[in-house]
Parts: C-alpha cells; sequence; structure tokens
C-alpha cells in the first residue's frame, strides 16, 4: 500500500497543468518579468570582467516561452510557447527535438515543423528534477514511477519507441522508504555519468536527509558522492550539475542562513566549500557553459526590491559578467 501511495502522490504533481500550445520557431518570445538590464541593475556586486568571449547557445526558459539563444542571449528564436510553466523540458543535442513532461506524458516536439508526439502509452509519473537527452539523442532520462514499478526511480526511455527502462530504483540503494524520492539532476556532456539525489522533502529550515550518487553509464555501478548528514552547509538541496571536465559538481541549495546559494564539490578531494554567500541575493540554476571555466547562475535581490536576472561565474564564485537575458538560461547547446 505504502508503494501504491508514492505512485498516486508522484502521478498526480503532475497531472493537473493544463495543456501547452506548440509552435513553430517563428518569432522571437515575449516577457512580462522584471529582468535585471546590464550595465542598469542597483547591484551592489561588482562583476570582475563586463565582456565574454561566450561561445555556444543557450535554452532561455520563461513563464510564457521556451526559446534558443547566443550563448550572450541574444538573437533568441522561439522554440514552445505555452499557456502555463512547465518545469521539466530538454532541447535534443542535434536540437531537433525538444521534449517535455506534462499530465503524466512525455511528448516530443519537431523544432522545425512544431509537430508533437506523445512519448509513453501508459501514465507515468514523476516528482521532478532534471530531464535530460542521452549524448547520442536516442534515451530521455528522468525520475518516474510507472504502474509496474511505482516507488520512486531513474528511468531511460527511448525516444523513438517510448520503451522505459528502470535504470535505478530505491532497492538498488538499499531499504524501499515511500517518503524518499529519486531526482535526476545531470548526464555528463560525454555520457559516462549520470548525476541524481536521493533525498526525503523537509520543512522550512529543517536540515534535509540527503544524498548526490553518480551512475556509471558504461560499469552500470552507483557511487555515492556526497553525504548531506556529514556536512553542514547545505541545509537542503535543490539541483547539482557536472562541469564538461568532470572535475567539480556545482550544487544549489539553502545554506544555514535561508538563502539560495551555490556550493561547489571538488570531485578529486571531494572537499565541499559555498561559493555564494550574500544574503541579499539568491543564486539558483547554476548551468556550465562551453568549458569548465564559467557558469550561468539565476541571480535574484531579496531586499530592498526584487529584482532577477542573470550572471556569469567563475568556478570560484566570482561574478565575471551580468548578461540582459529575459528569462532563466536552463541549458548550454553546443
Amino acid at each position: 500500500m505504502k508503494n501504491l501511495s508514492l505512485l498516486f502522490l508522484t502521478l498526480v504533481l503532475f497531472s493537473c497543468t493544463s495543456t501547452l500550445e506548440a509552435q513553430s520557431p517563428s518569432a522571437v518570445p515575449k516577457s512580462n518579468a522584471s529582468l535585471i538590464a546590464s550595465g542598469s541593475a542597483d547591484l551592489s556586486i561588482t562583476p570582475t570582467k563586463m565582456e565574454l568571449n561566450l561561445t555556444g547557445r543557450v535554452l532561455i526558459a520563461t513563464q510564457q516561452a521556451v526559446s534558443l539563444a547566443n550563448a550572450d542571449g541574444g538573437s533568441a528564436v522561439l522554440i514552445h510557447s505555452m499557456n502555463s510553466p512547465i518545469s521539466m523540458m530538454s532541447l535534443s543535442p542535434d536540437e531537433t527535438k525538444f521534449v517535455y513532461f506534462q499530465g503524466n506524458y512525455l511528448y516530443v516536439q519537431d523544432v522545425k515543423t512544431g509537430s508533437v508526439k506523445q512519448l509513453n502509452q501508459n501514465i507515468i509519473g514523476s516528482i521532478g528534477g532534471q530531464l535530460k537527452w542521452s549524448p547520442d539523442g536516442k534515451k530521455i532520462a528522468l525520475s518516474c514511477s510507472t504502474p509496474n514499478d511505482p516507488t520512486s526511480s531513474l528511468c531511460l526511455i527511448d525516444a523513438d519507441s517510448g520503451r522505459i527502462e528502470i535504470l535505478i530504483s530505491q532497492k538498488s540503494l538499499g531499504e524501499i522508504n515511500p517518503f524518499y524520492f529519486i531526482e535526476l539532476q545531470d548526464w555528463s556532456r560525454d555520457g559516462s555519468k549520470i548525476v541524481f539525489v536521493y533525498y526525503t522533502p523537509s520543512e522550512k529550515g529543517q536540515k534535509q536527509d540527503f544524498q548526490v550518487y553518480f551512475y556509471d553509464t558504461s560499469l552500470r555501478t552507483t557511487q555515492m558522492m556526497l553525504d548531506g548528514k556529514k556536512q553542514d552547509a547545505i541545509i537542503q538541496i535543490r539541483g547539482a550539475t557536472i562541469s564538461p571536465d568532470e572535475k567539480t559538481l556545482l550544487i544549489s541549495g539553502i545554506d544555514a542562513g535561508s538563502s539560495f546559494q551555490i556550493f561547489r564539490m571538488d570531485l578529486e578531494s571531494h572537499s565541499l566549500s559555498q561559493l555564494t554567500r550574500t544574503a541579499t541575493y539568491s543564486f539558483s540554476m547554476p548551468v556550465w557553459g562551453s568549458d569548465s571555466s564559467y557558469f550561468y547562475v539565476h541571480l535574484a535581490q531579496n531586499a530592498p526590491s526584487f529584482k532577477e536576472g542573470t550572471a556569469v561565474l567563475d568556478p570560484n564564485g566570482d561574478i565575471l559578467s551580468y548578461l540582459d537575458i529575459q528569462g532563466t538560461v536552463i541549458a548550454w547547446i553546443k
């Protein structure tokens, strides 16, 4: 009964959202969000470098649309528009397919034509987290529960057939606990490692019980990289992303001061440090850029007035630049 209750919970989490409208990428999306404009924001943090040589492209999300833009946020082109926000979405490595999860189903949209295909025929539930394409564009990874396996699991779904494979289950991590969840966080760019978190929700201000794991896709083995009980810097975890050179893990979470901050874990020494510390600003949604020398982050000013925008930071947490981006950077695309 506990397992069936978990399935019911995960199915309900995404079953109440409204239907999205798919459109062809023919226009630049508009946003009503109040955003930081570079050079005009009332910020007390001074960037160390105002201009950067950013390469590649980025996927940008607002409440109304998802767009693909240059690495500095310019020349944005609409990928997908929607009537209501969606939290799980991803663009394929070749930029031809956009996948999103809503109402217990995965949908794959052809970016060029705008046509949409429902991928799974039987309903699946998800606690949330990230939605990631495999580097070869053949598989889609997400956290899910299925009628055949109603516990929180990490799933791989074939991008053509919709066939679901349970990659990591609670049983493989030890004792099954209906109040703990597996949440996908990242897939390394070379495809060798999948990053996921095993955690239980906690009340505001309470320290969360969580662990960060790597799954080796070649050896099919799981390794715990961080045990939340053995550190005091991160009170609650919100996300984790591995650097392109696989030497650094950036963790988004809440610190002891109850503010959203960015933490760094050195994967060679396993040392953990806090990169951002000011209580005036919240830092979240870290996304690595073209290499391991910088990452994008969503920056929000908490007081005296709420403003938000995008900053580029180096691995030491120093702000290199602010970008005039209307929305949140959710992925870097080659």
